[in-house]
């Protein structure tokens, strides 16, 4: 399934090769013909990507100057195509005249001033006017890779959802452009199992788990590539990585982080991965307190079976409780068997089409795998003054310089000319 990340890579693409260009548009294995011959002759004015989705909208009017055309200022005369890659789409360009059409391509689309041909295989491709447009939108969830991603609507829906965590990061609906591997890599690295309840999320897990979307994803779309590892656990430039390395537990049997067993089972569909050690399942009752206790650990035997309780201390008494990573006390009792999920499906490795580097569709010369520090740091380094002696040195600095260079000047000037008057009087013997 080709990803946010991969559709907002296609737009980027496109935008620099495609916007503002008067195109011929043909269907070679007839599956769109009415919605090429409608956009025939007419001109790009605004590519939108929204999770996996991107809608390309044409007009008879070119805009001015080539510049993209602003959506509230499109007429409704405006036609819009849909498309979803589904799982192994593309929408290639080349210099024309480019390549035969392969039997799946749906849309050719050639921009003579450009001199580029593009070519579509997708799994969904319509179209229709601005209501169209909108409808589409509307049951879309909102996207972490665009600036008007509303964070508020999902924390909403979390709020009053039945599904577990798992399943609500695959529902498109709820939010946008997070497909299997990067469900599984994002609750991985904020330590929250699949099978939490979405309402049991708390606002700081919440605000986290957007956060580190924003990042991911963003990190997928520099480099073309699924990457979810930090920079310093990577251990070598991205570029270098193989492709097991990118991730941490997704396809794998084992943690990269603890080495410990990756469990997977089906969920939503799809098959889902964790490590149990890394991503506990916190049972969350009604009551639950968040600050900071004092944390302890009490382990019985039954009938054989170890049972370990944690328990946090609030006020002088006590609460059974278990913690997360970021120091949310969650009250509950736990025991081993309450953290295992009661479905597990062991999975055969198979490589996944998704792995491949996403094709971009000719984006050329857009971001590094090796330039990522700002992105792989959540923490923005902001410069550090100079200290009033670094200043000072710094301003004293070509003084002494010049005054240096004066110094051994003028000895030397004074010890050529001495050199040359003995030179002369040595002649003059």
């Amino acid at each position: 399934m080709v990803e946010g990340p991969g559709v907002h890579r296609v737009a980027i693409a496109h935008r620099k090769l495609l916007l503002g260009q008067r195109v011929k548009a043909s269907s070679p294995n007839g599956k769109f013909r009415d919605g090429a011959a409608l956009i025939d002759g007419q001109v790009l004015v605004l590519i939108e990507a929204h999770g996996k989705n991107i809608f390309y909208f044409f007009t008879c009017l070119e805009p001015a100057n080539g510049n993209e055309t602003e959506l509230q200022h499109l007429p409704e005369s405006v036609t819009v195509v849909h498309i979803h890659f589904g799982m192994s789409g593309s929408f290639q360009t080349y210099t024309a005249p480019g390549p035969e059409p392969r039997p799946a391509t749906r849309l050719r689309l050639v921009a003579e001033k450009m001199s580029v041909v593009a070519h579509l295989s997708a799994n969904v491709c319509n179209y229709g006017g601005l209501e169209f447009y909108r409808k589409k939108v509307e049951c879309l969830g909102p996207d972490p890779l665009r600036t008007d991603g509303d964070k508020e609507r999902l924390w909403a829906n979390l709020q009053k959802s039945k599904k577990k965590i798992g399943a609500v990061l695959m529902d498109q609906s709820l939010v946008a452009g997070i497909g299997n591997i990067y469900r599984t890599e994002l609750l991985f690295v904020i330590g929250l199992h699949p099978n939490q309840p979405a309402s049991t999320l708390t606002r700081s897990t919440f605000e986290q788990l957007w956060s580190e979307a924003q990042r991911l994803l963003k990190v997928g779309m520099i480099t073309g590539s699924i990457i979810t590892v930090s920079q310093d656990e990577a251990g070598r430039p991205f570029s270098k990585l193989r492709k097991g390395e990118k991730r941490y537990i997704y396809n794998h049997k084992q943690c990269r982080r603890c080495n410990g067993e990756v469990e997977s089972w089906k969920l939503a569909q799809r098959t889902i991965y964790a490590c149990e050690a890394c991503q506990p399942l916190m049972q969350q009752t009604s009551e639950t307190q968040e600050s900071y206790g004092t944390f302890g650990e009490h382990t019985t035997i039954e009938d054989n079976d170890k049972k370990i309780e944690k328990y946090v201390t609030f006020d002088g008494y006590s609460h059974h409780a278990k913690t997360s990573q970021h120091g949310i006390l969650e009250s509950t009792v736990v025991s081993q068997e309450q953290l295992k999920p009661k479905v597990r499906h062991r999975q055969r490795t198979v490589e996944h089409q998704a792995f491949k580097d996403i094709t971009t569709g000719g984006l050329l010369d857009f971001g590094s795998q090796d330039d990522l520090t700002t992105l792989q740091n959540l923490a923005p380094t902001t410069p550090q003054k100079p200290s009033a002696a670094e200043a000072a040195f710094v301003a004293v600095f070509p003084l002494c310089g010049f005054l240096l260079s004066c110094c051994l000047t003028v000895p030397l000037l004074f010890f050529s000319n001495s050199l040359g008057s003995f030179r002369m009087v040595l002649f003059s013997l």
